[in-house]
């Protein structure tokens, strides 16, 4: 983990956010640092395994958030993120955090596509974070074979 951060993880991205606002239990809204944010568009959440969960419903990468608050995707984790190395044994995905992921994408895709199940036409910012959350489920499928 960056040296700049302790060990409360959370409590540390939730510092260097602006406007931030609770919305239940471990989840919040701040303004988004990726992009000139005037009303908060970031959603950020705790994982049951400690790590930080962002969403930015403007379209912003989680790369590009944590570039704005000066810290690094490494930084999101409690725990080093364990990384496959050609020749040694794979590691076996987390499932509760598979299907987490695979949960919160799933609210992106209902919450994009209400406006076309209303008859309306998606906008850029939907098309994206529906296109990124499709990519992401595709990405989980692929890690469970």
């Amino acid at each position: 983990m960056n040296s700049t951060l302790n060990t409360d993880v959370i409590g540390n991205i939730l510092n260097r956010l602006e406007d931030v606002k609770p919305l239940g239990t471990d989840k919040w809204t701040a303004l988004c640092p990726g992009h000139a944010d005037t009303n908060p568009s970031l959603a950020v959440a705790r994982g049951d395994d400690g790590r930080v969960l962002l969403k930015c419903w403007a379209g912003c990468a989680a790369s590009e958030i944590v570039d704005g608050i000066g810290i690094t995707l490494a930084d999101l984790f409690e725990r080093p993120l364990q990384h496959y190395r050609p020749g040694r044994m794979r590691i076996r995905p987390d499932y509760k955090s598979l299907l987490e992921l695979l949960s919160f994408e799933s609210m992106v895709i209902l919450m994009c596509c209400k406006p076309a199940m209303e008859g309306r036409q998606l906008d850029t910012v939907k098309q994206k974070s529906l296109a990124r959350a499709v990519g992401n489920i595709q990405r989980i499928r692929n890690s469970v074979q």
